[in-house]
């Protein structure tokens, strides 16, 4: 498979370098495609291929905000833009469309339709249909790594806690307004 935005990837790592960045949840796309090219399973044989992961970091695109102007939904990609500089760029999409991996790791609201509506997408949700893998939110700080976590000394585990919170904060979906999952107050 052609990586078919290496340029946007190395022009928003160099974006999300800076501390100032606000879209650093965003730059989980770019972090799995790099996943992805590295996996030791990984064949460039498409017979063999059962999994088809297409390298374009759609949240990154969308927060470059090419035009200078942030559309809703991602408005400002135009659909002949990704038909012809993501679609059109893989040589087996034909007659594979299940098997092609979709990156779509910004809020599905925020997504531009064009790629939300792939057979296969990974997202971070919520869920808008049967083939949409959700993935948590990318945190890359050193502190909070597996390794260093398991690393942490048993005094740390085992200290008493008074309080315990969680809390999600996100946007609201319309279609789970009378969800028995809403917080209650």
């Amino acid at each position: 498979l052609p990586d078919v935005g290496r340029d946007l990837e190395m022009k928003m790592l160099e974006e999300y370098s800076n501390p100032n960045s606000t879209g650093d949840n965003l730059k989980a796309d770019i972090a799995i495609i790099d996943l992805f090219r590295t996996f030791p399973g990984r064949t460039n044989d498409s017979s063999t291929a059962e999994l088809f992961v297409v390298p374009y970091a759609h949240a990154s695109h969308c927060l470059s905000k090419p035009t200078g102007v942030w559309i809703n939904a991602c408005g400002h990609i135009k659909t002949s833009q990704l038909q012809a500089g993501v679609i059109d760029q893989l040589d087996h999409y034909q007659g594979n469309e299940l098997r092609h991996l979709f990156l779509n790791v910004i809020n599905m609201g925020n997504s531009n339709p064009f790629i939300r509506n792939r057979q296969l997408t990974l997202s971070i949700g919520p869920r808008y249909k049967e083939n949409d893998l959700l993935v948590p939110y990318l945190n890359d700080m050193p502190s909070n790594q597996p390794g260093a976590i398991l690393d942490r000394p048993v005094g740390w585990w085992t200290r008493p806690r008074i309080y315990s919170v969680c809390l999600f904060v996100g946007i609201t979906n319309s279609r789970m307004r009378h969800s028995p999952r809403i917080i209650r107050q």
